[in-house]
């Protein structure tokens, strides 16, 4: 509805000047037109205008409605993955961040990583490994990532790497990166930008991405020191 408001707003206004011409230059009679049209029709788009910026104000545009998340909520929630990955305590990570699940046959000695990234200077992912006697002959990854939200909106993309084992490695491929553009529309009335302290509306939000990686107590891990990290 008020994405027609503009339109209409046009077209009267067009029709207002089309007739205030014509009565002037003598194409439409004056006998024709109620005296003081011009005054009249004024008033009508001046009041339609109004209207309109009220009521713009209270209906929401033609947009995908979502709900908006609290900075603090969600860095608690990244304080608390962080915590839960970096104890060895994956049982105290909230299920709905562990968004993919490997197991794999293993029987070797050690074991090496081969870490692969669509940006060879960036691997974005933060590789943790648990040792455990749990564990015999198989390996388990895991790979979690807090939400991701962009000034309070959920950025809902496919980030699931690619996990497999190969020639004595655990070979980890980043999906390709992808770039996401989005426009916030406001009201064009809004107070925002006389409010104290109130720099920019927008703001970024930090996330996390993390492939846990659980082995058996006595498998030796070969990779670069740089690439990983072992957790207890």
């Amino acid at each position: 509805m008020v994405a027609f408001l503009p339109i209409l707003i046009i077209l009267i206004i067009v029709a207002a000047l089309t007739t205030t011409f014509m009565v002037s230059s003598g194409k439409i009679k004056k006998s024709l037109v109620p005296a003081k049209a011009g005054g009249w029709m004024l008033i009508a788009y001046s009041s339609l205008l109004i209207v309109a910026i009220v009521v713009s104000l209270f209906i929401p545009g033609e947009t995908i409605s979502t709900e908006s998340v609290d900075e603090q909520d969600l860095e608690q929630t990244v304080e608390d993955m962080h915590e839960a990955v970096f104890n060895a305590e994956l049982d105290d990570v909230d299920p709905d961040l562990i968004l993919q699940e490997w197991s794999f046959d293993y029987e070797k000695d050690a074991v090496g990583l081969d870490l692969l990234s669509a940006n060879p200077d960036q691997f974005s992912i933060m590789v943790l490994i648990e040792k455990t006697n749990e564990l015999d002959d198989d390996l388990k990854a895991f790979y979690i990532h807090s939400p991701m939200y962009m000034d309070g909106i959920p950025i809902d993309v496919e980030t699931t790497p690619e996990v497999s084992i190969l020639d004595e490695e655990v070979r980890v491929v980043t999906p390709e990166e992808q770039q996401i553009r989005y426009n916030v529309y406001d009201h064009g009335l809004s107070l925002e930008p006389f409010k104290e302290g109130n720099d920019s509306p927008f703001h970024s939000s930090f996330s996390m991405a993390v492939l846990y990686l659980q082995v058996p107590e006595d498998l030796e891990i070969t990779a670069d020191i740089s690439d990983y990290e072992i957790v207890r």
